[in-house]
């Protein structure tokens, strides 16, 4: 279970890194412009890990992970709704504490055995690997800012994960929660797009309270 939670966040946090420059010039970046925000977001991407050397040990890996995963998603939202350049730029603070905050999770709950660290590390190059040749195509057909509309979905779907850990089901429901967020990726207008962001908060927010209840 905690290997493919580290496996989806490390595969975002490659995308972001990998197609971002790309998604933001089809929002219309200029390419010069897109370059520079990438650098700007491994600055502040860089800034998170370092801050976290006064703020780990005070945080529970863990809550630090899940923290880090729902700021994302937020962040890819605000990269749809309101501005791509600089909601990129502030998910490298949220991307920068991917892997730490799940590094740690992993190894505590996994144990002291040699061969742990290698297999934590291995899981997330699957996803760094995996995750941005998987999303590529799936762009294409999602709009100018498709892009942040797949990342948010599956952050949101991944956050929903974290949440219902004690559920048995949990990592067989929370894929579909990122469904909502897509159709409202493909709304054709804004109207449309509220509807389909209500009736998703509704639906997820049942399914969550139904299944915590039945753990």
């Amino acid at each position: 279970g905690i290997l493919g939670f580290g496996l989806v966040a490390i595969g975002m946090e490659a995308s972001l890194a990998g197609l971002a420059p790309l998604a933001l010039i089809r929002a219309g970046v200029e390419e010069e412009r897109a370059s520079e925000l990438l650098s700007i977001y491994f600055v502040v991407f860089l800034l998170a890990r370092v801050a976290l050397i006064f703020v780990a040990h005070r945080v529970q890996p863990f809550v630090l992970y899940t923290l880090a995963v729902g700021s994302a998603a937020l962040f890819a939202l605000g990269a749809v709704v309101l501005s791509p350049p600089i909601f990129f730029v502030a998910m490298g603070a949220s991307a920068g504490v991917f892997f730490p905050g799940f590094y740690v999770t992993a190894s505590t709950k996994m144990g002291e055995d040699i061969r742990v660290p290698p297999t934590i590390v291995a899981s997330g190059l699957v996803g760094a690997i995996g995750a941005p040749l998987i999303l590529a195509p799936l762009v294409a057909g999602l709009g100018e800012r498709g892009f942040f509309w797949l990342i948010a979905g599956v952050l949101s779907a991944l956050v929903f994960a974290l949440f219902l850990t004690g559920s048995p089901l949990a990592l067989v429901v929370s894929p579909f929660t990122m469904l909502p967020l897509l159709l409202i990726g493909m709304s054709s207008t804004l109207l449309v797009g509220g509807l389909a962001a209500v009736s998703g908060v509704l639906v997820i927010g049942l399914i969550g309270g139904s299944l915590s209840w039945a753990a």
